[in-house]
């Protein structure tokens, strides 16, 4: 159960930060709608599959889609 609440968390912040680009992690949970702990487990799984980029900006994590190049074959 909590496996898709996770991975359905983690499409939503994909969508957010798609959209709005650049955003703080606290503007993340806001924008979420799951209680923190699911945030930031979708986060950490969007980290570890390298579609994320974390900043840190003064006193605030900044979250970033990573921008791939694209391929012509």
């Amino acid at each position: 159960m909590i496996k898709k609440e996770v991975g359905e968390c983690a499409g939503k912040i994909w969508n957010l930060l798609d959209t709005k680009g650049i955003t703080s992690i606290d503007n993340v949970i806001i924008s979420c709608d799951n209680n923190t702990t699911i945030v930031m487990l979708a986060l950490g799984w969007l980290y570890r599959e390298n579609k994320i980029i974390i900043l840190t900006d003064e006193n605030q994590h900044l979250v970033e889609l990573v921008q791939h190049p694209e391929f012509y074959y």
